[in-house]
């Protein structure tokens, strides 16, 4: 293994998203379990979501200041964060295949060493098929496990 890449560490996922859409507001959390581990200079932290679709397998990738998430299973989708731009990708579940923008304000990272834990934080307005969704903050905590 090279002095830049890392083993995979076991991580606990805490992810909340906040959706704000005019004067309304919705907020989805959930808590699952994953791995975290670098690879070259970038990050990499991989987690299973399930919902009533089925499961989806989700990959972030961190290279700052960019970030990716990937998605896979019930859910196909792939999203770029480039604070200040504007991003194609593409979202694909069983109703279908939509084209999506993303447009990001920022993206931030911190790790505190210490205690072995960490937070993404993503905020960002998306668009499906030119439409605003609405003006996202999505956090994702993870903290190493023993």
């Amino acid at each position: 293994m090279s002095q830049q890449e890392t083993e995979k560490q076991k991580v606990k996922v805490k992810l909340r998203t906040t959706i704000r859409n005019g004067a309304e507001t919705e907020t989805y959390e959930f808590t699952t379990f994953g791995m975290k581990f670098t690879k070259g200079n970038a990050l990499y932290l991989q987690y299973t979501e399930e919902d009533e679709n089925g499961k989806t397998q989700t990959t972030v990738k961190y290279k700052e200041p960019e970030a990716l998430i990937m998605r896979g299973g019930a859910v196909k989708m792939r999203q770029v964060f480039n604070p200040g731009e504007t991003m194609n990708g593409h979202y694909e579940s069983r109703y279908g295949s939509m084209p999506m923008q993303t447009k990001t304000e920022s993206v931030h990272h911190v790790w505190a060493e210490e205690k072995h834990e960490g937070m993404f934080v993503f905020r960002y307005e998306l668009f499906m098929q030119g439409d605003l969704l609405g003006q996202y903050e999505m956090a994702i905590a993870y903290k190493e496990e023993a």
